[in-house]
C-alpha cells in the first residue's frame, strides 16, 4: 500500500564524503510481513565492514510482537 508510512524509498547523496545510499522498505499490514534494504552503490574506496556493502532484511509485526532479521 503506497499510503502506508512503512512503505518508502529514500535516496541520499553526499558530496563531502563521496557516498550514495538507496534505502527502501515495504510492509503489508494484512499479512504482517515486510522487507527492507539499504544499498551503497557508490561508497568509500576502502570498505571496512560488511555493512558498507548494504543490509537487507525481513520483518514480521503484530500488536504484541515485532521480529526482524538482517542479512549483510
Amino acid at each position: 500500500d503506497l499510503k502506508d508510512p512503512n512503505t518508502f524509498v529514500d535516496f541520499l547523496v553526499s558530496t563531502s564524503k563521496p557516498t550514495m545510499r538507496l534505502s527502501s522498505s515495504i510492509y503489508y499490514p494484512k499479512y504482517r510481513f515486510g522487507a527492507f534494504g539499504t544499498l551503497f552503490p557508490l561508497n568509500m574506496a576502502n570498505r571496512a565492514c560488511p555493512e558498507d556493502y548494504g543490509v537487507m532484511g525481513l520483518r514480521y509485526g503484530s500488536k504484541n510482537l515485532s521480529l526482524y532479521a538482517n542479512y549483510l
